[in-house]
């Protein structure tokens, strides 16, 4: 392998594994605080490292995933 390819390029994006807390926040459509307040009760996944704390993609996805409520048509009935 030569060393231009152990590189990565200018350009080239990486998906992130995990999120700050801010960035976390935004991704979910919710307040810092509310995310805050949801990691302390320990409603919702998370990693830490020393005082990092860290969100990571997959968990935020399938935490989502567990709580997404399909509605009912109702009416008629």
């Amino acid at each position: 392998m030569d060393s231009k390819s152990f590189f990565r390029k200018q350009d080239e994006r990486i998906d992130p594994l995990a999120l700050r807390p801010r960035d976390a926040a935004a991704a979910l459509g919710i307040s810092p605080s509310t995310l805050d307040r949801l990691t302390r009760a320990g409603h919702i996944p998370h990693v830490k490292i020393n005082r990092l704390v860290l969100y990571r993609v997959e968990s935020l996805r399938k935490w989502l995933e567990e709580r997404e409520e399909v509605g009912r048509d109702t009416e008629g009935k």
